[in-house]
């Protein structure tokens, strides 16, 4: 069974295992994504002391979570993910043909 979690414009999808690529590596706390317009931002918590092994893409980043971590957002309900490989992706739109953009709150 696929685990898809939905927090505003970001969508969250466990996976079986991280996919090959340059990994770096992540601590305190990651903006996810943030809003252009509000300020506001979907942030995952790392806990002092914990590094997240992070794979950065165009469209997707995938993350390896040691132990349960928290993503809030002042709008919406904390989202809390349980130890694992984990992709995000951003919501995308294409104002005029042949343009695309990140969509931003």
């Amino acid at each position: 069974m696929t685990i898809v979690i939905r927090q505003g414009d970001i969508l969250i999808r466990r996976l079986e295992q991280l996919p090959q690529g340059d990994a770096q590596t992540r601590t305190g706390r990651v903006i996810l994504a943030e809003g252009e317009a509000t300020g506001h931002a979907h942030v995952l918590e790392i806990p002092e002391g914990v590094t997240v092994k992070w794979i950065e893409g165009t469209f997707v980043d995938t993350f390896r979570l040691p132990v349960a971590m928290t993503i809030t957002h002042q709008e919406h309900d904390e989202v809390v993910l349980e130890p694992g490989d984990y992709a995000v992706a951003h919501q995308w739109e294409c104002p005029l043909p042949g343009v695309a953009r990140r969509v931003m709150d």
